[in-house]
């Protein structure tokens, strides 16, 4: 668990692994270097066309791994 190691402080995070995301506070999603989403995980699936499609595609990506294919 990061909050057990890190307590109050605050961190920048720079990761393209949904996985990784998912735990996080807030979410930043950059396209081209400008933010074009900010928000929880949860909520970024919902509104974000962009995060959601990060998702799907890397869903499919470890479906795909799963069937040797």
């Amino acid at each position: 668990n990061l909050y057990s190691i890190t307590g109050n402080s605050t961190f920048l995070i720079a990761s393209s692994r949904v996985k990784v995301m998912e735990c996080m506070d807030e979410v930043l999603v950059l396209d081209k270097g400008r933010i074009v989403g900010c928000g929880r995980h949860d909520e970024l699936r919902q509104v974000s066309g962009l995060y959601r499609e990060i998702c799907e595609l890397q869903k499919l990506r470890e479906e795909l791994q799963v069937y040797g294919i």
